[in-house]
């Protein structure tokens, strides 16, 4: 089965989460009064490193690689000068963070983060995934989109999609609790843009 990938790329915290389509679902017909077996996607959560969850920081290592999430976390006891906690403050915005004096771009910063929460897809489904959506602030101009766009491109993926953070919260919860014709609001609390 082809598999697609949404991405919560957070201020403080990441996370992902894998769609396939499943001939064998069952999803209600536009009357919601009935279901039919069609082509409804399954989604699950990823686990990486244990958790739902990565922390977004980012570490240039002394031989140049970046390293995320927890790992990064741990080897900031002994680089504290090359951690970035909060990458995604920086995407889109002409400077570069600065990693043990080392100028490293915002968008390779992200993009570590990302590969590694596909790479987390790509170890349980194979192969590439059909596609991508990230999820990105409400407030995020064209620049900032187009950064986080080049960042998921960076990070190996093509087909990618953006679409608002409370946008897609209010989609996931309503697809499971919410009843036709009902409806839903989402108030978004983020790490970065409270």
């Amino acid at each position: 089965m082809s598999w697609s990938i949404g991405i919560d790329f957070g201020t403080s915290r990441s996370a992902g989460a894998v769609g396939e389509l499943d001939p064998r679902r069952l999803a209600p017909d536009q009357s919601g009064r009935k279901v039919a077996p069609i082509m409804a996607p399954s989604v699950a959560p990823l686990e990486i490193e244990g958790n739902r969850w990565i922390p977004s920081m980012v570490l240039l290592t002394p031989d140049g690689q970046l390293t995320v999430g927890a790992a990064a976390d741990n080897l900031a006891g002994v680089h504290p000068d090359r951690l970035e906690r909060t990458p995604k403050r920086s995407l889109g915005t002409p400077a570069p963070l600065l990693l043990g004096g080392e100028p490293v771009d915002a968008r390779d910063a992200a993009a570590a983060v990302i590969r590694s929460i596909v790479a987390e897809g790509r170890l349980r489904h194979g192969g590439d995934p059909a596609g991508c959506i990230i999820t990105h602030p409400v407030r995020w101009a064209g620049v900032r989109r187009k950064a986080l766009v080049e960042a998921a491109q960076r990070a190996g993926l093509e087909k990618v999609d953006l679409v608002d953070e409370p946008v897609a919260a209010a989609i996931h919860y309503a697809s499971e609790h919410v009843e036709m014709g009902a409806h839903v609001g989402v108030y978004d609390l983020g790490g970065g843009t409270f």
